[in-house]
Protein backbone atom coordinates (compact mmCIF):
# COMPACT_ATOMS: atom_id res chain seq x y z
CA UNK A 1 0.00 0.00 0.00
CA UNK A 2 1.31 3.24 -1.02
CA UNK A 3 1.72 6.22 1.14
CA UNK A 4 3.72 7.06 4.78
CA UNK A 5 3.86 3.98 7.15
CA UNK A 6 1.88 5.85 9.52
CA UNK A 7 -1.04 6.48 6.85
CA UNK A 8 -1.47 3.38 6.02
CA UNK A 9 -3.84 1.81 8.48
CA UNK A 10 -6.13 4.79 7.66
CA UNK A 11 -8.39 3.08 4.47
CA UNK A 12 -8.63 -0.19 6.97
CA UNK A 13 -9.64 1.52 9.97
CA UNK A 14 -11.96 3.31 7.76
CA UNK A 15 -13.92 0.14 6.54
CA UNK A 16 -14.17 -1.31 9.98
CA UNK A 17 -10.75 -3.85 9.55
CA UNK A 18 -9.38 -3.18 12.80
CA UNK A 19 -6.92 -6.32 13.06
CA UNK A 20 -5.31 -4.87 9.45
CA UNK A 21 -5.58 -1.25 11.12
CA UNK A 22 -3.68 -2.19 14.69
CA UNK A 23 -1.22 -4.52 12.05
CA UNK A 24 0.07 -1.61 9.63
CA UNK A 25 0.00 1.04 12.90
CA UNK A 26 2.53 -1.83 14.66
CA UNK A 27 4.75 -1.45 11.48
CA UNK A 28 4.31 2.58 11.32
CA UNK A 29 5.00 2.74 15.50
CA UNK A 30 8.53 0.82 14.55
CA UNK A 31 9.40 3.40 12.17
CA UNK A 32 8.20 6.29 14.57
CA UNK A 33 10.74 7.93 17.50
CA UNK A 34 10.15 6.32 20.31
CA UNK A 35 8.10 9.99 21.37
CA UNK A 36 7.04 12.96 19.42
CA UNK A 37 3.38 14.10 18.62
CA UNK A 38 3.19 12.05 15.65
CA UNK A 39 4.42 8.81 17.73
CA UNK A 40 1.56 10.05 20.23
CA UNK A 41 -0.71 10.37 17.40
CA UNK A 42 -0.65 6.70 16.13
CA UNK A 43 -0.76 5.67 19.91
CA UNK A 44 -4.00 6.98 20.04
CA UNK A 45 -5.21 5.60 17.06
CA UNK A 46 -4.12 2.22 18.41
CA UNK A 47 -5.75 3.32 21.56
CA UNK A 48 -9.31 3.53 20.31
CA UNK A 49 -9.33 0.40 17.80
CA UNK A 50 -8.40 -1.61 21.46
CA UNK A 51 -10.66 -0.29 23.02
CA UNK A 52 -13.15 -0.94 20.68
CA UNK A 53 -12.12 -4.90 20.43
CA UNK A 54 -13.01 -4.55 24.11
CA UNK A 55 -9.00 -4.84 25.01
CA UNK A 56 -9.37 -2.33 28.18
CA UNK A 57 -5.78 -3.12 29.05
CA UNK A 58 -3.85 -2.40 26.69
CA UNK A 59 -5.75 0.92 25.90
CA UNK A 60 -5.00 1.84 29.36
CA UNK A 61 -1.25 1.50 28.85
CA UNK A 62 -1.25 3.18 25.62
CA UNK A 63 -3.02 6.15 27.15
CA UNK A 64 -1.26 6.05 30.14
CA UNK A 65 2.11 6.19 28.06
CA UNK A 66 0.96 9.11 26.15
CA UNK A 67 0.31 10.91 29.79
CA UNK A 68 3.93 10.15 30.93
CA UNK A 69 5.48 12.60 27.32
CA UNK A 70 3.22 15.23 28.86
CA UNK A 71 5.82 17.90 29.90
CA UNK A 72 4.00 20.99 30.99
CA UNK A 73 0.40 22.43 30.39
CA UNK A 74 1.31 23.32 27.18
CA UNK A 75 1.99 20.00 25.63
CA UNK A 76 -1.52 18.98 27.11
CA UNK A 77 -3.10 21.28 24.58
CA UNK A 78 -1.48 19.47 21.52
CA UNK A 79 -3.44 17.39 18.92
CA UNK A 80 -2.82 13.82 19.95
CA UNK A 81 -3.00 14.50 23.46
CA UNK A 82 -6.07 16.10 23.86
CA UNK A 83 -7.66 13.75 21.41
CA UNK A 84 -6.09 10.89 23.84
CA UNK A 85 -8.05 12.48 26.94
CA UNK A 86 -11.40 12.18 24.98
CA UNK A 87 -10.66 8.63 23.99
CA UNK A 88 -9.60 8.02 27.77
CA UNK A 89 -13.16 9.15 28.58
CA UNK A 90 -14.78 6.36 26.44
CA UNK A 91 -12.37 3.70 28.28
CA UNK A 92 -13.99 5.07 31.63
CA UNK A 93 -17.39 4.59 30.40
CA UNK A 94 -16.89 1.42 29.02
CA UNK A 95 -15.22 0.17 31.98
CA UNK A 96 -18.47 1.46 34.19
CA UNK A 97 -16.84 4.49 35.26
CA UNK A 98 -19.65 6.73 34.45
CA UNK A 99 -19.35 9.39 36.95
CA UNK A 100 -15.51 9.88 36.30
CA UNK A 101 -16.31 10.09 32.27
CA UNK A 102 -18.60 12.85 32.85
CA UNK A 103 -16.20 14.57 35.38
CA UNK A 104 -13.35 14.05 32.76
CA UNK A 105 -15.37 15.28 29.99
CA UNK A 106 -15.12 18.60 31.18
CA UNK A 107 -11.57 18.27 30.85
CA UNK A 108 -11.76 17.52 27.13
CA UNK A 109 -14.16 19.96 27.08
CA UNK A 110 -11.71 22.56 28.30
CA UNK A 111 -8.78 21.43 25.85
CA UNK A 112 -10.72 22.06 23.33
CA UNK A 113 -11.57 25.21 23.61
CA UNK A 114 -8.13 26.35 24.96
CA UNK A 115 -6.64 24.66 20.98
CA UNK A 116 -9.63 26.20 18.94
CA UNK A 117 -10.58 22.53 18.27
CA UNK A 118 -14.37 23.07 16.97
CA UNK A 119 -14.35 19.19 16.33
CA UNK A 120 -12.97 17.79 19.07
CA UNK A 121 -15.71 20.41 20.97
CA UNK A 122 -18.39 18.72 19.20
CA UNK A 123 -17.28 14.99 20.19
CA UNK A 124 -16.53 15.77 23.39
CA UNK A 125 -20.47 17.74 23.63
CA UNK A 126 -21.76 14.56 22.24
CA UNK A 127 -20.10 12.23 24.21
CA UNK A 128 -20.95 14.11 27.78
CA UNK A 129 -24.46 14.01 26.08
CA UNK A 130 -24.41 10.27 26.30
CA UNK A 131 -22.91 10.41 29.43
CA UNK A 132 -25.68 12.49 31.26
CA UNK A 133 -28.09 10.55 29.46
CA UNK A 134 -26.70 7.37 31.06
CA UNK A 135 -26.87 8.80 34.69
CA UNK A 136 -29.91 10.01 34.08
CA UNK A 137 -29.79 13.38 33.13
CA UNK A 138 -31.85 13.23 30.20
CA UNK A 139 -33.24 16.64 30.06
CA UNK A 140 -29.60 18.11 30.21
CA UNK A 141 -28.60 15.40 27.27
CA UNK A 142 -31.60 16.85 24.72
CA UNK A 143 -30.09 20.09 25.39
CA UNK A 144 -26.36 19.41 24.69
CA UNK A 145 -27.90 17.56 21.73
CA UNK A 146 -30.14 20.09 20.58
CA UNK A 147 -27.09 22.75 20.68
CA UNK A 148 -24.99 20.31 18.78
CA UNK A 149 -27.00 20.07 16.08
CA UNK A 150 -26.75 23.07 13.86
CA UNK A 151 -22.60 22.10 13.88
CA UNK A 152 -22.92 18.95 12.84
CA UNK A 153 -23.66 19.86 9.25
CA UNK A 154 -20.62 18.54 6.90
CA UNK A 155 -18.95 16.62 9.91
CA UNK A 156 -18.60 12.50 9.22
CA UNK A 157 -21.47 9.78 9.87
CA UNK A 158 -19.71 8.63 12.46
CA UNK A 159 -21.18 12.11 14.27
CA UNK A 160 -24.29 12.16 12.83
CA UNK A 161 -24.55 8.46 13.71
CA UNK A 162 -23.29 8.88 17.63
CA UNK A 163 -25.81 11.94 17.53
CA UNK A 164 -28.55 9.47 16.26
CA UNK A 165 -27.84 7.10 18.81
CA UNK A 166 -28.37 9.59 21.58
CA UNK A 167 -31.49 10.42 20.85
CA UNK A 168 -32.82 7.09 19.95
CA UNK A 169 -32.00 5.85 23.76
CA UNK A 170 -33.85 9.06 24.73
CA UNK A 171 -36.74 8.38 23.00
CA UNK A 172 -36.80 4.67 23.57
CA UNK A 173 -36.54 5.14 27.34
CA UNK A 174 -38.98 7.78 27.35
CA UNK A 175 -41.58 4.87 25.51
CA UNK A 176 -41.09 6.16 22.70
CA UNK A 177 -39.47 2.60 20.82
CA UNK A 178 -41.28 3.31 17.09
CA UNK A 179 -38.97 6.86 17.22
CA UNK A 180 -36.02 5.45 19.03
CA UNK A 181 -36.20 2.38 16.48
CA UNK A 182 -36.36 5.18 13.47
CA UNK A 183 -33.10 6.80 15.11
CA UNK A 184 -31.15 3.74 15.92
CA UNK A 185 -32.10 2.43 12.26
CA UNK A 186 -30.48 5.90 11.10
CA UNK A 187 -27.42 5.69 13.41
CA UNK A 188 -26.56 1.91 11.95
CA UNK A 189 -26.86 3.50 8.16
CA UNK A 190 -24.58 6.41 8.49
CA UNK A 191 -21.59 4.68 8.73
CA UNK A 192 -20.41 1.02 7.90
CA UNK A 193 -18.43 0.75 10.84
CA UNK A 194 -19.56 1.00 14.79
CA UNK A 195 -16.79 2.06 16.60
CA UNK A 196 -18.68 2.20 20.09
CA UNK A 197 -22.15 0.42 19.59
CA UNK A 198 -23.35 0.51 23.25
CA UNK A 199 -24.96 -2.28 24.97
CA UNK A 200 -28.40 -0.20 25.40
CA UNK A 201 -28.75 -0.32 21.41
CA UNK A 202 -29.49 -4.09 21.68
CA UNK A 203 -32.25 -3.32 23.89
CA UNK A 204 -34.01 -0.54 21.32
CA UNK A 205 -33.74 -3.83 19.13
CA UNK A 206 -35.83 -5.67 21.31
CA UNK A 207 -37.96 -3.16 22.18
CA UNK A 208 -38.89 -2.86 18.60
CA UNK A 209 -39.50 -6.17 18.39
CA UNK A 210 -41.79 -5.91 21.10
CA UNK A 211 -43.77 -3.28 19.22
CA UNK A 212 -44.40 -5.10 16.56
CA UNK A 213 -45.84 -8.17 18.91
CA UNK A 214 -48.36 -5.75 20.49
CA UNK A 215 -47.29 -2.96 22.44
CA UNK A 216 -48.12 0.01 21.40
CA UNK A 217 -46.92 3.42 23.18
CA UNK A 218 -46.21 5.68 20.15
CA UNK A 219 -46.98 9.43 21.62
CA UNK A 220 -47.04 11.29 18.66
CA UNK A 221 -43.46 12.15 17.33
CA UNK A 222 -42.36 11.09 13.80
CA UNK A 223 -38.59 9.88 14.62
CA UNK A 224 -37.19 12.85 12.60
CA UNK A 225 -34.04 12.61 11.23
CA UNK A 226 -31.62 14.24 13.62
CA UNK A 227 -30.07 17.15 11.00
CA UNK A 228 -29.53 20.31 10.93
Amino acid sequence: MSGEPWESWQPYYAIGDFDRAVEYLDRALRTLPSIGEKTNASLETLAKILLTQNRFDDCGELLDRIGSSIQSPKDAVLYAHRCAELTRTHLMARRGRTDDALAHSGIVLNLATCAGDALLSLMGLLTRAELLQQVGRTSEALAILDAAIPDLSGQSPDLYAHAERILAVALAGEGLLEAGGAHYQRARRSTPRCIACPANWSWIGAGRRQRRSGLRRNRGTNGQACRP
